[in-house]
């Protein structure tokens, strides 16, 4: 026997969105890098059913650390921050900041020189999102990994029930 439990409505709200290779959406951020390699633009497919398709975006490296702003619901039960990322260099590592507190590191070891598009979620627990309607992210890659890369990234607040 098995049983179904739905909920008729998502769980997870996106509250913001941070276009890392556009100019007004890095001033609106308080997007700041160090070391950024330049950004390139990017047309390739993801892993999996639809990978015929494609998607052109921008995007950059990085081998210093990034913080940026993002806004999310102040009721949230944690926060996702999902990553669009090229993975042709696997192995991307770097340790997470939220509001000056070390939240833990954020590694993806996979890596496709094919199919370079990929999304990665991060959670980040109400311990460290409770109460706030934004929240600092400082993203510092590990000194040993490739450079972190980014495309974008999306702050999806986890609804409380």
């Amino acid at each position: 026997m098995t049983f179904f439990y739905a909920v008729p409505r998502s769980l997870l709200t996106e509250t913001d969105v941070l276009r890392t290779c556009d100019a007004d959406a890095r001033r609106a951020h308080a997007f700041g890098v160090e070391a950024e390699m330049s950004p390139e633009n990017l047309k390739s497919g993801f892993e999996g059913r639809f990978s015929a398709m494609t998607l052109e975006a921008c995007h950059a490296g990085h081998r210093g650390p990034a913080t940026f702003t993002m806004k999310v619901s102040s009721d949230n039960g944690g926060v996702y921050i999902r990553r669009l990322f090229d993975q042709r260099a696997g192995r991307q590592a770097a340790r997470i900041s939220v509001d000056g507190r070390v939240v833990g590191t954020w590694y993806t070891v996979e890596g496709n020189a094919v199919l370079r598009w990929a999304e990665r979620d991060y959670f980040l627990p109400r311990s460290v999102t409770a109460g706030k309607d934004s929240l600092q992210i400082r993203i510092e890659p590990v000194s040993d990994a490739p450079p972190w890369d980014a495309s974008e990234y999306r702050a999806l607040s986890v609804e409380q029930r």
